[in-house]
């Protein structure tokens, strides 16, 4: 059994820019409007609950909020001093305010990475031995995105 969270209709959406270098054309800066989608498998409780949708909306809140309107980039590629975080790509350089970045500890900010990473935080903050399984979507944009799981 599982329960469903749809990051569209539920408002889990943020909008972020980011750049992939390996990629021809998504190695320059360009942004997305993303939704996060959660999947909890497990089973239901003395209540007939796997967990409480507010537990997963919180968490997922969370997540969200830090990211919304930043600046994502891969944490080991940046330069950070005097509050402002530099990148140096393909002979292009970028300077962003610390406040406008988000830091992320994977390699590329692919959608795949992303979800990933999202993944292990939600992982992180939602604890219930009721739970098996839980799957975490990451669309950049209507109809396309990526999907990781993680048994517990």
């Amino acid at each position: 059994m599982y329960l469903t969270i749809d990051g569209w209709k539920s408002n889990f959406t943020f909008s972020a820019c980011h750049m992939i270098p390996a990629h021809k054309k998504c190695s320059r800066l360009h942004g997305h409007t993303y939704a996060l989608h959660a999947r909890i498998h497990g089973q239901q409780d003395k209540s007939g609950m796997i967990v409480d949708f507010a537990v997963v909306k919180d968490a997922m809140r969370k997540i969200v909020d830090e990211l919304d309107h930043k600046v994502l980039l891969p944490k080991k590629k940046v330069k950070s001093e005097k509050n402002e975080v530099t990148i140096t790509e393909k002979g292009r350089r970028y300077v962003f305010p610390e406040t406008d970045v988000a830091l992320i500890d994977i390699p590329s900010l692919t959608a795949e990475n992303l979800a990933k990473y999202v993944l292990e935080k939600i992982c992180g903050k939602i604890k219930n031995k009721n739970i098996s399984e839980i799957e975490i979507g990451l669309d950049e944009g209507w109809g396309q995105g990526a999907w990781v799981s993680k048994r517990l």
